[in-house]
């Protein structure tokens, strides 16, 4: 039960941007290739969301557009290839459009998904940087689903809302200023 309260403490907030949850990575196109997977850049399926997508040519960098994948699958052929400047994601795959015709580097900045924990002893950012939030949210839950505690579960969930002000502040101070 604790378990099962900290990977949903987990779910509810990893899709946001923290210092600990954001990576940068490239991966480099081929010629005649739409989609790229996990052998091209093996964070793929842990994409929470991209934040930004760049290519590179010529030493420039043009952003990629995000793109809905039924539109872009309307819109690509075979004979639309050339240098891509839109992008979608489905089936953990990313498809570039049009269709390179040459080898660019995409630069991605994105939200990435720990590996889920297992085992007791395993551990993660959630579990160092995020611990006193993912804490309170699981001991809120415990409290709501098994004990039906609503008193403690109020509790635990004020305690939720001052660790995650306090995440949210130091996250900010992380950030450059503007």
């Amino acid at each position: 039960q604790i378990q099962t309260a900290i990977k949903r403490a987990i779910a509810d907030y990893e899709g946001r941007p923290w210092w600990f949850n954001q990576k940068i990575a490239t991966f480099s196109t081929i010629a005649g290739d739409e989609y790229y997977t996990t052998s091209d850049l093996a964070d793929i399926p842990n994409i929470v969301r991209i934040e930004s997508a760049m290519i590179t040519n010529g030493g420039f960098k043009t952003p990629l557009q995000p793109v809905n994948y039924m539109d872009l699958d309307q819109e690509q052929t075979a004979a639309s290839t050339g240098l891509p400047y839109a992008y979608t994601v489905f089936t953990n795959q990313i498809r570039l459009f049009p269709i390179p015709d040459a080898t660019y580097t995409v630069t991605l900045s994105y939200i990435y998904k720990f590996a889920a924990l297992s085992a007791d002893a395993d551990t993660n950012s959630w579990m160092t940087d995020g611990e006193e939030l993912i804490r309170q949210a699981a001991k809120k839950r415990i409290a709501l689903d098994y004990l039906q505690a609503d008193d403690l579960a109020a509790r635990f969930s004020a305690m939720e809302q001052n660790a995650l002000e306090s995440l949210m502040s130091e996250n900010r101070q992380r950030r450059p200023v503007k």
